[in-house]
């Protein structure tokens, strides 16, 4: 079984690893200038007990766009989400403004908790 990942001090031992991340599914305004009221596009984070957000796959690939139906099934619920963590996202292939956070890739199941 996968280790579990709950807060910021446990990110860098299992970098690189299939992991578990606990926390709360929570939707990002990730425009650069954010003016209220806030636009989600479709990019999530998983926030830690800390306060912490692990990023679901990293900002700049498809695969961060998430499905209207996922985000309606969990935003703002305590989640499990399984795939492999990165202290630090992966950097996008050609030159782009993205968000440097932790990230959790390759995303393979998301369960409410």
């Amino acid at each position: 079984m996968e280790p579990s990942v709950k807060t910021t001090e446990e990110i860098a031992a299992h970098d690189g690893k299939d992991v578990i991340v606990h926390g709360r599914y929570r939707q990002l305004d990730v425009r650069r200038k954010q003016k209220p009221p806030a636009v989600y596009r479709g990019q999530v984070a998983i926030e830690l007990s800390d306060g912490q957000l692990v990023l679901l796959e990293p900002s700049w690939s498809n695969d961060a766009l998430r499905s209207m139906d996922e985000r309606q099934q969990f935003d703002n619920k305590t989640v499990t989400v399984r795939g492999v963590l990165h202290a630090r996202a992966p950097e996008a292939p050609d030159p782009v403004a993205t968000l440097v956070s932790p990230c959790l890739c390759s995303v393979r199941d998301i369960s409410a908790t």
